[in-house]
């Protein structure tokens, strides 16, 4: 199919809007109107979603994003506070009631 052609249709809320050209939809993909679920139909064979016709590398995951971080690389100090933090006022809890207690 020649995506230059402007017999391109895509649906919104039940209805077929087009005809519109390759163009037409990258733009509307960018903008957020279409995305990768969205029912298209390129002029040849049954309507498809767009991340299964020539719109596919617009909603493709970009391969040069790194992997999440290690354990060794984040710092986990605040987790480390909210585990320190219930156990240090069950100590102080534990000394006060001690300390009343013998009264």
């Amino acid at each position: 199919m020649n995506e230059e052609a402007g017999n391109w249709y895509y649906a919104e809320n039940g209805k077929q809007i087009g005809p519109v050209t390759f163009q037409d939809l990258k733009d509307l993909a960018l903008g957020g109107k279409v995305n990768s679920e969205t029912t298209v139909w390129d002029g040849e064979g049954d309507w498809k979603p767009a991340n299964k016709t020539a719109l596919f590398e617009l909603f493709s995951k970009p391969t040069d994003i790194p992997p999440p971080l290690t354990g060794s690389n984040v710092d986990n100090t605040y987790a480390w506070l909210v585990v320190a933090v219930p156990i240090i006022g069950a100590i102080i809890e534990f000394f006060v009631l001690g300390v009343l207690g013998k009264r």
